[in-house]
């Protein structure tokens, strides 16, 4: 493969009749169920796809196989089979027994990390959408949350507030002068209201912007554009100088303003429009070529972890403030570097709904704590008037219901608004059952804080 030579390697495993497996992180499958028995999965990280290749066996026992192409996944009469299409120098498994699941994931973490604390403030309510877009607009709606004495703990800035997608300006960890001329300030007027700023970056970095080149002096951006701009290319974060050229313009363009956590999109990692067939985007993967470590064929899927691994570490050299991330894709130990995977732009409707349920469970279910989701589905095209349509408006709720016992409770989509209080003249029943499930995440902080604290010190 890439004209060197590798193995292709597959493990068969005789499960008993009534044994269950649970993991690989989240995949989008149909039925959505939690039982892996009797299917075939594709692992290859995709926009609705986070790829974790750790199982666990209601047999108390856990299996992680370690190997970073694709992969694929079948149960069947023959036995549960894994297959990996490139591994040079063999694979290699891991066995884990203990007296009950969590002991398992206690070895899986002494193996893979430990998941650093959150800050506290990270378990509560999350309003974000595509996209607040002006500094006067985002904290506009910072303040209303507050008038309207509806909690919230973090507002999240999404994409262009360094200028359009179509320009070089894409991801340079930069503010655009007209909409963002005073970042500082805008943070500033958010942090007043005591709340927190998420920001949106990406992997692809525009032309035209002062990262760009000093990576380009070093050769650190593969050379197909990213799809959305065009004038964009991905940074090697397999580069250990990669990574420290991106922290650098982070820290100087973004947490030096006083931005507290980071939104890491698109770290599949996306570079072609088909970021939902898991063929096409391995095709697309592939076809940045090389990187520090090795061919995309063999570490098609660890890309995520690389690019948390450079922007926690660089937080912690910096400060003694605790990391909390967000990134679209998992690994195996994505948990030590403080990163939280949601589950993709997803489409809103009932079947999306139950399959969050089972998703979000097969992820930690493979070790990694901290999960989250869109609540109300990413795309509301297939309800017509969005908010206004009273069909939306049941699943939104039990929706925000749901994601009020997620880890990390998080609203966050395109087409509508979103904020919770737009529904308090609109449809009081929805706002009283919004704001009365938010209230309740807040009485049981007591209780997930201290869980938290769990995963941390027990390895829970």
């Amino acid at each position: 493969i890439s004209d060197a030579p590798t193995y292709e390697v597959s493990n068969t495993f005789t499960l008993k009749p009534d044994e269950s497996w649970y993991g690989f992180g989240y995949i989008d499958s149909s039925p959505a169920t939690i039982n892996r028995r009797g299917q075939e999965l594709l692992l290859i990280q995709t926009n609705l796809g986070i790829v974790i290749p750790m199982i666990l066996s209601s047999e108390r026992y856990g299996i992680m196989w370690d190997t970073y192409s694709v992969m694929r996944f079948r149960d069947n009469a023959e036995g549960a089979t894994l297959w990996a299409e490139s591994a040079p120098g063999g694979v290699d498994y891991y066995f884990m027994a203990g007296e009950d699941l969590d002991e398992v994931i206690v070895s899986y973490r002494k193996l893979t990390g430990h998941a650093p604390m959150y800050p506290k403030q990270a378990l509560g309510l999350f309003m974000s959408k595509e996209r607040y877009p002006n500094q006067w607009r985002i904290v506009e709606v910072a303040r209303r949350f507050r008038e309207e004495g509806f909690p919230l703990d973090y507002i999240v800035q999404d994409w262009q507030y360094w200028g359009s997608d179509r320009d070089g300006t894409w991801s340079g960890m930069i503010w655009n002068e007209e909409r963002y001329p005073d970042p500082e300030g805008m943070i500033q007027a958010i942090h007043d209201l005591n709340m927190k700023l998420m920001i949106s970056i990406w992997p692809s970095v525009g032309n035209d912007t002062p990262l760009a080149h000093e990576l380009d002096e070093y050769g650190l951006r593969f050379e197909p554009l990213h799809w959305i701009s065009r004038q964009a290319r991905i940074y090697d974060a397999f580069s250990t100088k990669g990574r420290e050229i991106y922290f650098k313009h982070i820290r100087t363009g973004l947490l030096d303003k006083g931005v507290d956590a980071l939104w890491m999109d698109g770290t599949e990692v996306e570079v072609g429009t088909a970021c939902w067939n898991p063929q096409e985007v391995a095709r697309d993967i592939k076809g940045l070529g090389r990187n520090a470590m090795g061919d995309f064929s063999r570490y098609l899927n660890p890309y995520t972890l690389m690019t948390t691994k450079g922007t926690y570490e660089g937080q912690r050299a910096i400060n003694n403030k605790r990391v909390f991330t967000l990134t679209r894709s998992a690994w195996t130990g994505a948990q030590r570097y403080a990163a939280a995977s949601w589950s993709g732009d997803s489409y809103a409707g009932w079947d999306t709904f139950r399959a969050q349920m089972a998703g979000g469970l097969n992820v930690t279910m493979s070790g990694n704590p901290w999960w989250t989701q869109d609540i109300g589905g990413f795309f509301v095209s297939s309800y017509p008037g969005g908010e206004q349509n009273p069909a939306y408006r049941e699943l939104f709720t039990r929706w925000f219901q749901f994601g009020a016992f997620n880890p990390i409770f998080r609203v966050h989509g395109t087409n509508i608004e979103r904020e919770p209080y737009i529904f308090k003249e609109m449809d009081p029943e929805v706002y009283d059952a919004l704001l009365d499930a938010t209230h309740l995440r807040y009485r049981l902080l007591p209780y997930t804080y201290s869980q938290a604290w769990r995963v941390t010190s027990e390895h829970y």
